[in-house]
Formats: C-alpha cells, sequence, structure tokens
C-alpha cells in the first residue's frame, strides 16, 4: 500500500507534522486537496503556517507506520490513516485575496484539523488502545492534548464525540459570517 505525504508548517513553533494519507480509493478527494492548496500564494503572509500535499512521491506502509514514532518534541505527531478521505472544500473563491485565502486554510486544516476529514488512524505501538483487538483508533482524535516534549506512550486520545465536528458543508457559509 502507498501513501502520500500532508504536512502542516507552523511558524509560530517552527515546526512541520507529517499526515501519511493512504492513496488508493483516496485519489479524488486527494486531488481536489492539492487544487486548491496550489491555488493558494502561500508568501502572502509570512507570519501563517503553510500545508503541502505531494502525490508524487509516495512511501511505504511500513515507511509512514515508523514515521509515526519519530518523536522530536513536536506539539503534535506525525500519523497514519488507512481509511478514507472525505472531501475538504476550503471555500476558496477565485475573488478571494490570498490573506483570505490562507485564513480558510487555516480555518479549516489548522492545528491538524487534516484528521477531521480521515479514517482509521494507525495507533500500533503509539498508545494503550493498541492492546486491544485492533490497532486502529475508531475515531479521529485531535491532537490538541499532545503537549510538547510528552512521550507518544502516553498519549492521551480524545474520542471524537467529545470534539465539535465540523461539517465542510457549512464551512464556507461559517466564514461568511465571520
Amino acid at each position: 500500500m502507498e501513501y502520500v505525504v500532508f504536512c502542516e508548517s507552523n511558524l509560530e513553533f517552527l515546526e512541520s507534522w507529517y499526515t501519511f494519507i493512504k492513496k488508493k480509493g483516496n485519489e479524488i478527494p486527494l486531488l481536489h486537496l492539492q487544487k486548491q492548496l496550489q491555488d493558494i500564494d502561500w508568501n502572502a503572509d509570512c507570519n501563517a503556517g503553510h500545508f503541502t500535499l505531494d502525490l508524487e512521491n509516495v512511501v511505504s506502509a511500513s515507511t509512514a507506520h515508523q514515521m509515526i514514532h519519530v518523536d522530536l518534541g513536536n506539539k503534535y505527531f506525525h500519523s497514519k490513516f488507512d481509511g478514507d478521505m472525505n472531501q475538504i472544500d476550503l471555500g476558496i473563491k477565485k475573488k478571494d485575496s490570498s490573506r483570505k485565502k490562507i485564513k480558510k486554510a487555516h480555518f479549516i486544516l489548522g492545528k491538524y484539523g487534516i484528521r477531521n476529514f480521515l479514517s482509521m488512524e494507525d495507533l500500533e505501538g503509539c498508545s494503550e488502545e493498541e492492546a486491544s483487538d485492533t490497532s486502529y483508533s475508531s475515531y479521529n482524535s485531535p491532537s490538541d492534548n499532545h503537549s510538547r516534549g510528552q512521550k507518544q506512550t502516553e498519549r492521551s486520545l480524545t474520542p471524537r464525540e467529545e470534539t465539535k465536528d465540523i461539517d465542510p458543508n457549512e464551512l464556507p457559509q461559517l466564514l461568511k459570517n465571520k
């Protein structure tokens, strides 16, 4: 199985986090996301981080799994998702300024928001949950509970039910109201 790499770079923390996404079966939502990300001039706001998606240089399942165990003391851990990806609409319009496009991307994807659109996170060997019958999380867990320097074996997972789910269809309207 092959995995593409989505990267969130955060200038505040001077860190980048990789999300490995299963390619097979997710080609359409991946292409849609890449097209939107490529339409953004990330240099328009030098204080904002940026998002990149590499669809050409894939990695193996074994490499992706090994990467989720790398601990460089970052705010978030790298992650690997083996399930389906929901289509992401950033709500970007041609008339939007570059700064507005960046703001929309950060509203949806920032702080590991990509996880809200992915399923079957591979947690094997990362936490005590691995001892259960399945090595996948049954929910998408945001990483906001990960503190800097926290060991991967101590990951605290927050069930999806406790987080506010974002309906991708409502986001463009929400952004207009701000």
